[in-house]
């Protein structure tokens, strides 16, 4: 199941009044969350507030989206993407030869870290 399905999955709970909190990693310290308390969707950079401290913290870097508008968002994605070249031709780290649990963009923290 991918990021899409997973937060369409959430999203569909949220809609028939069921208590969602979600939090879904999208690669380095971006995370999409979802929470029936806010009923938006927020693209948020995170980052660790002492180098000791095992936490993440969202920052202020991001965007909220309601549902409505993420909707109308998620339906376009495939129309941007084929627009603009250079997002067709990215190929996430993860996919590439030879990649592990070392990538600094995926697994920017040890685990065991909290995220917020």
């Amino acid at each position: 199941m991918d990021t899409q399905d997973a937060l369409r999955d959430q999203v569909q709970e949220l809609f028939y009044g069921n208590k969602v909190e979600a939090k879904l990693h999208l690669g380095g310290l971006l995370y999409l969350t979802l929470s029936w308390r806010y009923n938006v969707i927020q693209f948020r950079q995170h980052y660790i507030a002492q180098q000791n401290e095992r936490k993440v913290s969202a920052s202020k870097y991001g965007v909220a989206m309601s549902f409505p508008e993420y909707y109308y968002f998620s339906q376009h994605v495939a129309e941007f993407s084929n627009k603009i070249k250079k997002l067709t031709n990215l190929v996430p780290c993860y996919a590439r030869l030879g990649h592990n649990n070392d990538c600094l963009e995926c697994f920017p923290v040890e685990p065991g870290y909290d995220v917020e």
